[in-house]
C-alpha cells in the first residue's frame, strides 16, 4: 500500500492512484471501475450522474439520458412526453421554428406551438389556418379565386366571416374593377354583387 505518510503501516492506497494496477478501467456505460483507486480500500467507481446511457427521442417521447448511481449500477431516468412539440435529434423540442417541430393542429409562432385556427378566426397567414387559407385577414374555406369575392363579412354586405362569397355591390376594396369611360359601355369600376365587375346600366348615355 501507498499512504501519504509512507510510515510503513498497511494503509490505503491514495485515492486517485493505483501504482498496484490493482483496478480495472472500464467505460462509463458500465458504471464500473475507473482504474484508479477510491482511497478507501476499494477501486474507485465512475461517479454518480455519469452518463451511461444516451438520451433519445422518438413519435413524440423522449428518452432521457440514464447515469450512473456511484455504486456500479446504470439507473434508468425514464421517459418524458413531447407535448405539443415534436422529437429533435436526441430530445424533444422545447420552441419550434417550423410547422413540423409542432405536433398535428398546431402551428409555429414566435417559438411556441399554438393551435390551428377555425374558418372566420382573424389571421396573418395561411400556416395558421386548418383550412391552409387566409384571406382578407380570416381563416377561410377556400382561397376565394375570382374577381369580386371575399372571404370577410364587412365586404360581402350580409356574408359569413370565414366563407367566400360576393363582394357588395357599389364597391371595390380589393381594387379589382377598372373603371372605363361610360362611352364604352365597359366596367363601371365597381363589383357587381355577383362576382363579377359592373357594367354602365342599360341606358347609360354613351355618346
Amino acid at each position: 500500500s501507498l499512504t501519504a505518510d509512507a510510515s510503513g503501516t498497511c494503509a490505503p492506497v491514495l485515492a486517485m492512484t493505483d501504482p498496484g494496477a490493482d483496478c480495472a478501467t472500464t467505460s462509463a456505460a458500465s458504471c464500473g471501475t475507473t482504474g484508479v483507486c477510491d482511497g478507501a480500500s476499494a477501486c474507485a467507481r465512475w461517479p454518480s450522474g455519469t452518463e451511461c446511457a444516451t438520451a433519445s427521442c422518438a413519435a413524440g417521447i423522449g428518452t432521457l439520458p440514464d447515469t450512473c448511481d456511484g455504486t456500479g449500477t446504470c439507473e434508468d431516468n425514464g421517459t418524458v412526453g413531447c407535448g405539443l412539440y415534436t422529437c429533435g435529434a436526441t430530445a424533444c423540442r422545447t420552441a419550434c421554428a417550423a410547422p413540423s417541430d409542432c405536433v398535428a393542429g398546431y402551428y409555429c409562432a414566435s417559438g411556441a406551438c399554438m393551435p390551428l385556427l377555425s374558418n372566420g378566426a382573424a389571421c396573418s397567414r395561411g400556416i395558421e389556418c386548418t383550412s391552409t387559407f387566409c384571406v382578407d385577414g380570416r381563416c377561410c374555406d377556400g382561397a376565394c379565386l375570382g374577381t369580386c369575392v371575399a372571404c370577410s363579412a364587412a365586404l360581402q354586405g350580409a356574408g359569413v366571416d370565414g366563407t367566400c362569397g360576393t363582394i357588395i355591390a357599389g364597391t371595390d376594396p380589393e381594387l379589382e374593377c377598372a373603371m372605363t369611360p361610360a362611352t364604352t359601355c365597359g366596367t363601371t369600376g365597381d363589383c357587381s354583387g355577383s362576382g363579377t365587375c359592373a357594367l354602365y346600366a342599360v341606358g347609360t348615355t354613351c355618346g
